[in-house]
């Protein structure tokens, strides 16, 4: 074997495919997000239920309309008049934020304060938003049968009172699965 051989194998080598390695210090592709869980619409009057524990069960009434999913938001509902509905559920009732984006936490409270008959054994936490016209949210957060939940409620600006009325239903005793 001879210089002209050398020169042959070297154009063979760094002809060669290789599989590619990161550079140092590059981070590796990050792994495909997991589908998320298929949604299906609602519109009330309806009754949901959810098929995992905890087996939620809600009742919703007419006007209410959005959707439920086999994941974390498990039912997700805006009414006409500008008021919205999300129930989720989590692993951990750390889960569920202390802080939002755009909004100071008002008042929190372990559970002395009143419940809703859907979480009897809930805290609850109101956030007012930082933006003069923006919005009031309300949440109780609790565990059913082991699994922690969310009821969240988004209130108009100045509808608090009346909004009251209008999502107390869905807040009432949940109904049978």
């Amino acid at each position: 074997p001879g210089p002209a051989d050398a020169v042959i194998a070297w154009a063979w080598w760094v002809g060669c495919p290789r599989s590619a390695a990161p550079p140092m210090g590059a981070e590796a592709p990050a792994a495909a997000a997991p589908a998320a869980a298929p949604t299906a619409p609602v519109v009330g009057p309806a009754r949901v239920v959810q098929a995992q524990e905890p087996h939620l069960c809600v009742t919703v009434p007419e006007g209410w309309v959005g959707t439920t999913s086999g994941g974390a938001s498990f039912l997700s509902l805006s009414h006409p008049d500008g008021y919205r509905f999300e129930l989720t559920v989590a692993p951990t009732t750390d889960a569920f934020p202390a802080a939002l984006d755009g909004y100071d936490l008002l008042f929190e409270d372990a559970g002395t304060y009143r419940t809703p008959p859907l979480l009897p054994d809930a805290a609850t936490r109101s956030w007012t938003s930082r933006d003069p016209s923006g919005s009031y949210v309300r949440a109780w957060y609790g565990t059913v049968r082991g699994v922690a939940v969310e009821a969240r409620i988004e209130y108009p600006l100045g509808h608090f009172t009346e909004g009251e009325r209008v999502v107390e239903p869905l807040l009432a005793a949940p109904c049978a699965p």
